[in-house]
């Protein structure tokens, strides 16, 4: 019954992808990622339906050449 806000961020800390879902499951664009290898973050934000929220924090994901 919440909503999650999806933040994917480079390594300079600067988000390049923002999207909304009250599944548990989120796409984005492959253009997100358009400099390929790399070090990027992900943090969620969860909105409850009793109005309270949680965040996930920055967790860090690498993207390795092809």
């Amino acid at each position: 019954g919440g909503s999650y806000t999806i933040f994917i961020l480079d390594e300079a800390g600067k988000t390049i992808f923002r999207g909304s879902t009250t599944d548990t499951v989120q796409s984005m664009p492959a253009a997100v990622l358009k400099n390929g290898a790399g070090r990027y973050y992900w943090s969620v934000d969860a909105l409850m339906p009793d109005g309270s929220s949680v965040t996930s924090g920055a967790r860090e994901f690498v993207v390795n050449p092809l």
